[in-house]
């Protein structure tokens, strides 16, 4: 019954706001160390010197430096229904210069001039800034967490994000720590879900990213039809305006867009139950690695660029990595292994006698969308959860 369609939309409310620059750094680290829900701080970094940070302050002050850029279609310029992914998008390699003629239609952009800024977003995301303005410890200076009860920690424990109009990260949720965000520069509007809601927000682990669960929804413009569940969720929503800063609690699900031009950091601070979640995610990423190895293929399909990198960088292969992370689960002998291809055939055969009044030709579908529907289905966090709570035990 929970799956039978329903077109009643869900609910929304905003995101509380607080003035809260009254607070002592202790005051304010044990307020949000028992918050529940999302909030926005207003008024508490108006003394950043990053607050001057603009596309046009980097274009004149690190011209030359290098960023990776994320492109992506707008959505007025694509037919695509769901999520647009990591995996669907383009990258390349600009100055913050050249980053910058392209937000003002200059033709003079580099690896950027390709793209049309009317149909396409371009994303300087997720850069950590300990690497990216490694040469500039004053930017790294500019900001500063020690007003949150983080005495400290300074960009060094930060992360980059500017992104054009348009710019998005579709909705997923950290699975370490909670996230305080600083708005410095254009606004961004943040759709929230909370953690007991996550049946709702139908999870999937491909394409895979660690620490990152992503969610089947198109959050924005949902297919009730596809995700009925979504229809019961409560969203919180908020656009951050310049000066903002944010509290992200562990685990909420988060999708945000830039409503223009914008720059923003955040920081991750990690809690005592990460432990577990590391457990989890040891686990999820030993059987996505071993389920879409034996698929055979490239990795770009399924494997977010970020962990493509991650893995070039390490001194072991691909294979050694999954050897390594097959040391925390018990091995199958030799002799109950099967093929990749075996697999796939039990399963199909499986689905037709479980499904045989089913509009849906289970022979014609493709093997890499029934190794995924599988592969999502055994990782949900709640089956994850289980199984490392389950390892666990043979140690208590």
């Amino acid at each position: 019954m929970d799956d039978q369609p329903c077109s009643r939309p869900c609910q929304t409310v905003e995101i509380e706001c607080l003035h809260a620059g009254h607070l002592s750094p202790l005051q304010f680290r044990h307020m949000i160390d028992t918050l529940a829900k999302p909030m926005i701080f207003k008024g508490m970094i108006e003394d950043w010197q990053s607050r001057h940070w603009s596309p046009q302050y980097f274009a004149q002050n690190l011209g030359q430096l290098l960023v990776k850029v994320k492109i992506g279609p707008k959505l007025s310029a694509v037919q695509q229904k769901g999520p647009i992914f990591e995996t669907d998008c383009c990258y390349e390699i600009c100055t913050m210069q050249q980053y910058h003629r392209w937000l003002n239609n200059d033709a003079d952009c580099g690896s950027l001039s390709p793209y049309n800024s009317s149909l396409c977003w371009c994303y300087v995301d997720y850069q950590y800034m300990a690497d990216t303005f490694k040469a500039y410890p004053g930017i790294q200076q500019s900001i500063d967490w020690s007003k949150f009860g983080f005495d400290g920690r300074f960009g060094h424990q930060s992360t980059f994000w500017m992104g054009s109009h348009g710019a998005n990260t579709p909705c997923h949720y950290d699975t370490y720590g909670y996230n305080l965000v600083a708005q410095l520069y254009g606004r961004k509007k943040w759709l929230l879900v909370a953690p007991d809601q996550s049946q709702s927000m139908y999870p999937i682990r491909l394409p895979y990213e660690e620490s990152s669960v992503f969610s089947a929804v198109d959050i924005k413009s949902p297919d009730l039809d596809k995700h009925p569940k979504f229809a019961q969720a409560m969203v919180y929503s908020a656009v951050l305006e310049p000066g903002d800063v944010l509290f992200v609690p562990k685990h909420w699900w988060h999708d945000v867009e830039c409503l223009e031009t914008a720059i923003s950091v955040n920081t991750w601070i990690d809690l005592p139950s990460d432990d577990l979640d590391r457990l989890c995610e040891a686990i999820t990423r030993t059987m996505v690695f071993a389920l879409k190895s034996a698929e055979g293929g490239t990795t770009s399909s399924w494997l977010n660029p970020s962990e493509i990198i991650r893995l070039n960088n390490t001194s072991c292969s691909v294979t050694q990595c999954i050897e390594d992370y097959f040391t925390i689960l018990p091995r199958l002998p030799p002799q109950t292994q099967t093929s990749y291809q075996t697999n796939i055939g039990y399963i199909k055969k499986s689905l037709e006698l479980l499904m045989p009044n089913q509009q849906l030709d289970v022979v014609n579908l493709k093997e890499a969308d029934i190794l995924n529907g599988v592969i999502n289905s055994l990782l949900s966090p709640d089956m994850i959860k289980v199984a490392a709570e389950k390892y666990l035990s043979q140690f208590t």
